[in-house]
C-alpha cells in the first residue's frame, strides 16, 4: 500500500534539489560553500543508533570493504561511515552540488548520477549499496527498474532505508499537515510516496531476498 506524501515547502521550492542545497535557510538540504563548512555539517549529523547497528552487523559480516552511496544528497550518513569504519567512500547524485562537494576532497569519489537512468559502475562482492531515503522522489517503474539495474551491475547487499515510511503515525502526521494547510489557505505540496514494507519488499522482491526489516532500514541480499 502507498499513499501521496506532503510537504509545507513553498511550490516554488519543491522538488527543486539544485534550489534547496543552496538555500542557506533550508539547513538540513543545505551544502555549505567552503570546506570548512561543509566538515561543520557533517559533524554535527547524529545517525540513528539502530542504522549503526545495522552497518555494524554489515561490515562485520559481509566483509564490506566499500560504500556505493546513490541519491547520496549532503552525504552526511557517507561521512559517518566513512569516518567509524575507515571505508572507501563514493557518493554521487545529480545536482550541482556534488561538484562542490568533490572540490572539498572528503570522499574517495564523488560522481553526478542519476539513479533512475541507465549507467555503469563496477559493483565488486565486498561493497555495499547505501540507499538512504530515495524512496519518496520516484513511481514504483523507477523504483524497480533501479533494483533490476543494480542486480545487473553487481550489487550483492544493499542497505535501503526508507524516507517516506506508511504507518499509523506517519499517515496521521500527512492528515495534520492537509488540514494545516486547508487552514492557511495554501495548497499542499506533493513530496513523493508514502510506501508500506509489503510495497518496498515488491519493488525488489524478484532480484533481491529481504534479509532484516526494522523500523529504521532493510537489508537485502541478492537471489
Amino acid at each position: 500500500m502507498k499513499i501521496k506524501h506532503y510537504t509545507i515547502f513553498d511550490e516554488k521550492d519543491s522538488k527543486n534539489w539544485n534550489k534547496l542545497r543552496d538555500s542557506e535557510n533550508l539547513i538540513d538540504y543545505f551544502v555549505p560553500r567552503t570546506r570548512e563548512g561543509y566538515i561543520l555539517k557533517l559533524k554535527d549529523y547524529e545517525i540513528n543508533p539502530g542504522v549503526e547497528k545495522d552497518l555494524e552487523y554489515l561490515i562485520k559480516n559481509k566483509s564490506i570493504k566499500k560504500v556505493f552511496s546513490f541519491c547520496s544528497g549532503s552525504c552526511e550518513i557517507e561521512y559517518f561511515i566513512k569516518n567509524k569504519f575507515g571505508l572507501e567512500c563514493h557518493v554521487s547524485d545529480t545536482t550541482k552540488s556534488m561538484k562542490r562537494i568533490k572540490k572539498f576532497n572528503v570522499f574517495d569519489q564523488v560522481s553526478i548520477i542519476d539513479i533512475s537512468k541507465p549507467f555503469n559502475i563496477k559493483i565488486d562482492e565486498n561493497s555495499l549499496v547505501l540507499l538512504s531515503r530515495i524512496d519518496t522522489e520516484f513511481e514504483d517503474y523507477q523504483l524497480k527498474k533501479i533494483f533490476d539495474n543494480l542486480n545487473s551491475l553487481g550489487a550483492q547487499i544493499i542497505y535501503f532505508i526508507p524516507g517516506g515510511r506508511l504507518t499509523v503515525k506517519s499517515f496521521l502526521v500527512n492528515i495534520k499537515l492537509i488540514f494545516r494547510c486547508f487552514l492557511k489557505f495554501k495548497k499542499p505540496i506533493s513530496w513523493g510516496y508514502l510506501r508500506s514494507n509489503y510495497s518496498f519488499i515488491n519493488l525488489w522482491k524478484n532480484k533481491y531476498n529481504t534479509k532484516l526489516k526494522n523500523s529504521f532500514g532493510l537489508i537485502l541480499s541478492k537471489k
